[in-house]
């Protein structure tokens, strides 16, 4: 089967007025990303994410190596049709409205005027900003424009979707709604590059990691190989109270096991959070 994506010895250098190499953002990059397949992308600032994006999207050309877009080069248009981009920064244009900026995409991507006026309603709603169709999105807050840039990066149900630090400025709830839009799209077969510096978004989300810095892997794997400590065994039950835990632990300890941490389990602030603010809105429709 054909990789939906593939970087093979991509390098990228910057060169000065002289020609004299500068800065290399890439240095023998090599990715296959298979269709379907979810890749986290990560590493500090200045590790060569944003480039490697620019060279999937056709924003940059590289310096030696190619860079395969479902078997096509990024920068023909024909290989554009099969992508969707979220860019760091919203690129919103402030005077039109939520769903003319909408409309304007679904246009340009070649879609009918009854398609563009389904896909609208359809994503407007899917996004929770279906109460603001009408809106200019110069009045937007960040969360409200970033959930606009994500509604048209999939106007045209792409393929492949390349999502850049996608959950910027959302509350905890906008976050957890677009992290289950990520899901539900994985589930429907499509393939994503997500470059993010919230680690617990790529956990979430993907199925394997990419850890760049000065341009080269230092590491790569599934998830869980990253994730899981293989000298570290952890068992959690329900029931049995107190007493049946000290149990174990001295079960444990008298066969050579040292009990690292013992005690309830918790969840994240998020969930919390999340929580709370259902249950208040519950509470006030049934008032």
């Amino acid at each position: 089967m054909e990789p939906a994506v593939s970087y093979s010895s991509v390098s990228k250098v910057y060169r000065d007025f002289f020609l004299r190499a500068r800065v290399r953002t890439l240095d023998r990059f090599d990715l296959t990303i298979a269709p379907g397949e979810t890749i986290g992308l990560i590493g500090p600032n200045g590790s060569g994410k944003s480039t490697a994006i620019n060279l999937l999207v056709g924003l940059l050309k590289p310096s030696s190596g190619t860079v395969r877009l479902m078997g096509r080069d990024p920068r023909e248009p024909s290989s554009r049709r099969e992508l969707g981009y979220l860019p760091e920064e919203n690129a919103n244009y402030p005077f039109l409205t939520a769903h003319d900026a909408m409309w304007l995409h679904a246009r340009v991507a070649g879609l009918s005027r009854n398609e563009a006026r389904a896909r609208c309603d359809e994503l407007l709603e899917r996004l929770g900003l279906a109460h603001a169709r009408k809106r200019r999105a110069g009045t937007f807050s960040k969360g409200m424009g970033r959930r606009l840039g994500i509604a048209q990066a999939l106007i045209a149900k792409p393929r492949v979707l390349v999502l850049d630090e996608p959950t910027t400025g959302l509350d905890p709830v906008g976050t957890r709604d677009v992290l289950e839009l990520f899901a539900s799209l994985k589930r429907d077969g499509v393939t994503m590059l997500v470059s993010s510096h919230i680690l617990s978004e790529i956990e979430g989300v993907c199925d394997r990691v990419v850890m760049l810095d000065h341009g080269r892997i230092l590491k790569t794997g599934t998830t869980a190989e990253m994730l899981t400590l293989r000298d570290q065994h952890q068992v959690r039950f329900a029931g049995g109270g107190p007493d049946m835990a000290n149990e174990l632990e001295a079960w444990l300890k008298a066969r050579g096991a040292e009990i690292l941490s013992s005690g309830h389990p918790t969840r994240s602030l998020a969930d919390v959070y999340r929580e709370l603010l259902v249950d208040h809105k519950q509470g006030d429709k049934q008032s």
